[in-house]
């Protein structure tokens, strides 16, 4: 293991709260430094963009990313399945059509690539050193996707349009001597997966 992703809503206290239900963001900007002394590189932010909670905030998260070295990954708000988080009235409500906000982000940009071997992805690099990779849903949203998910309950996904494909990976994690079920179970997520668009 030597790189991460880091899922981050906010950088303020209370919208972390309101999105987490918990008041851990000391934690993880304590965990996000820790990370970065021990070597981990590269470190991403993932920052899902969600209307009149955090979209005011992308200044912040662009230049605490380019203090940091860290990747901000900016998503919007996708639709997925109820058995991993999906909800049409959260959706339906805070969702934010990012294109606007990536071609302001391109207007002020030192280069901009497309990173092929990964959904076509933009990157963005500005002039002040941060890099921020887009992602967007969209019909080539599957293709060459390699992620597996883990939610918190334990259950190993290979797509979050796909909950019926998950497995709980929880008692083989648990299980320090059942290596061989964490890797059969991660086999068949794997053989599993198909495209869903």
């Amino acid at each position: 293991l030597n790189r991460i992703n880091v899922s981050l809503a906010s950088l303020k206290p209370e919208t972390y709260k309101k999105v987490y239900g918990m008041d851990t963001l000391k934690t993880v900007l304590k965990g996000l430094k820790k990370a970065k002394e021990v070597g981990f590189n590269p470190i991403k932010l993932n920052f899902v963009l969600m209307k009149g909670l955090n979209n005011n905030e992308l200044d912040d998260f662009i230049n605490y990313c380019a203090e940091n070295n860290f990747i901000l990954q900016l998503i919007e708000l996708h639709k997925v399945s109820k058995a991993i988080g999906g909800n049409s009235d959260f959706y339906k409500k805070y969702h934010l059509d990012i294109k606007p906000i990536i071609e302001e982000l391109e207007s002020r940009a030192e280069k901009i690539l497309v990173r092929g071997s990964m959904q076509n992805r933009k990157v963005i690099t500005l002039p002040n050193s941060a890099i921020i990779e887009t992602v967007t849903p969209s019909h080539e949203f599957c293709m060459g996707c390699t992620k597996l998910r883990v939610g918190c309950d334990g259950n190993l996904f290979g797509c979050l349009y796909r909950s019926d494909l998950g497995k709980n990976i929880k008692e083989a994690l648990q299980n320090h001597n059942s290596f061989s079920q964490y890797e059969q179970i991660v086999k068949q997520v794997i053989d599993s997966r198909e495209p869903f668009y």
